[in-house]
Parts: C-alpha cells; structure tokens; sequence
C-alpha cells in the first residue's frame, strides 16, 4: 500500500486516494461520514477529536442497523 494521504473519519480507513474515501463513506457509512487528511485524522485522534474504532465495533453496529 503506498502512503496514506486520506482518511475516514467514521472508521479510520486510510487511503493514498481522496475518491477512494469518498466512495467508501458512501457504500459503507450511507454517506454520514467526512474525509480528512491523513496529518489532521492524526492530529485528531490525538486530541481526541477522532475516535479509535475498532473493526468488529463496526460490524455489530452494521449489522444491527
């Protein structure tokens, strides 16, 4: 994977690609969700900004929504 230069707020999915992000948000968030440089997401999660989440938190909140 080359270098992460955007991510998902909602979930932290990092991509290289800003569209990427994008479409992610759409697919897996319905849209409710912002895309971010990967420098602020970080400056973010360490501030307390941006959540860690983890990955099976997300699927049990998908699966029951």
């Amino acid at each position: 994977m080359s270098k992460p230069n955007w991510a998902c707020t909602t979930c932290g999915m990092l991509s290289s690609r800003r569209y990427s992000v994008k479409r992610h948000i759409m697919n897996l968030h319905g849209g409710n969700g912002l895309e971010v440089s990967f420098v602020d997401y970080m400056q973010g999660r360490l501030t307390g900004i941006y959540n860690q989440n983890n990955a099976k938190q997300q699927q049990q909140q998908q699966s029951s929504s």
